[in-house]
């Protein structure tokens, strides 16, 4: 037996697990099925939560030096009138909000570490005392076992009972190209069933990204730019500046709405956990609180399932918060009849910005994970 941990999955959960691990001089081993020259992604953004978490691994600078720092984001109709804005000034004392691509933020988050790539892990069986493991190259005994390996998650599929995701109505379209309006802070323009976004970040980079009411599994592999000619003249020079060759990602939407912690010895971590839908820009940051939050139960109290349990325990009831109110922002979002949309429009625009900053501060800052004393 190794006496180590194996973290499955070097997406960004599985990297800051890593990362913290390393800094309290706990032993484990990385798998990443995919080679480590596959293309992937497109932006992300990290609210203060997240980038607190990752200042305080020491990758503030790198993370600033790549990205883009932003203090403010709005949502827009599709007319182009301000339905919120959101000061993140007020939080700046506690950190600052980033976006960034994320192959660049995956770049990081592995320096000094050694995935194994090619690694695709078959099977997991809890042996009461070690954990076994099944790859490609045969088998191996840990005393733990994390799964980070996305909302897809092959580990959880190998364990009896565990729930799918479920379609949440919607599909969405990616990609990145040079900004041609020199944005400095995001905005997410809201119509009838479709939301588009555009997120400056770092190094010129404009992030774009779509969501439209559709059935499950309808691909269409160009950016439905059609469902946005009417949208605001900002919108059409993106348009009209994305560049012939641009790779766009397609995904259906999907939720694990049932979520995943942990086994005796086996911990679920990410999307693996509790995959959410993208509406409130958490999919990465819980991830890396979840990271930051299972590593420290570890370090307190040993490679044990007690430790695995504190972690279920201390996430379970903040995640699910979370979850619960990205889905109702994306149904207010992808509302299509007119009179709801009228109303939908009048209520954000009318929600005090106090209220706003309240949300902000609670799911950021109070509610949140503190950064741990290296």
């Amino acid at each position: 037996m190794t006496g180590k941990i194996l973290i499955v999955g070097a997406g960004i959960g599985g990297l800051t697990l890593a990362q913290c691990l390393r800094k309290r001089g706990i032993e484990f081993d990385l798998f990443e099925q995919m080679p480590p020259t596959r293309p992937e992604g497109a932006g992300l953004s990290l609210t203060i939560n997240a980038t607190r978490l990752l200042d305080a691994l020491g990758f503030g600078p790198a993370l600033r030096a790549r990205g883009q720092v932003y203090h403010r984001a709005r949502i827009k109709s599709d007319s182009g009138a301000v339905l919120q804005d959101l000061d993140l000034k007020a939080l700046s004392r506690w950190g600052e909000a980033l976006a960034i691509h994320r192959a660049d933020l995956r770049h990081i988050l592995s320096q000094g570490l050694q995935p194994q790539y090619g690694r695709e892990v078959t099977d997991v069986q809890d042996r009461r005392e070690h954990i076994e493991v099944t790859s490609g190259q045969g088998k191996a005994l840990y005393e733990l076992v994390v799964a980070a390996d996305g909302l897809h998650s092959g580990v959880r599929r190998s364990q009896p009972g565990t729930p799918s995701p479920v379609y949440s109505g919607y599909t969405s379209w990616r990609y990145t190209q040079p900004d041609p309006l020199g944005l400095s802070e995001p905005v997410e323009y809201w119509g009838s069933g479709r939301r588009l976004g555009l997120v400056p970040i770092g190094q010129g980079q404009l992030y774009v990204y779509a969501t439209f009411n559709s059935p499950a599994r309808v691909k269409s592999p160009a950016f439905p730019w059609p469902l946005f000619e009417a949208f605001p003249e900002e919108v059409r020079r993106v348009m009209d500046s994305m560049p012939p060759e641009t790779r766009v990602i397609q995904t259906d939407v999907r939720e694990l709405k049932t979520h995943v912690w942990h086994r005796p010895r086996l911990a679920f971590l990410g999307d693996a956990a509790h995959g959410l839908t993208p509406n409130l820009g958490q999919g990465a940051g819980t991830s890396i609180e979840d990271a930051v939050v299972l590593a420290e139960c570890l370090y307190h109290q040993g490679l044990t399932p007690q430790a695995l349990a504190s972690y279920a325990q201390v996430r379970r009831t903040r995640v699910q918060a979370i979850a619960r109110q990205s889905r109702v922002v994306g149904r207010f979002g992808q509302l299509e009849a007119a009179p709801l949309l009228r109303l939908r429009d009048w209520v954000i625009g009318r929600t005090p910005e106090a209220a706003a900053q309240h949300n902000a501060r609670q799911m950021m800052i109070h509610d949140a994970p503190q950064p741990p004393q290296y």
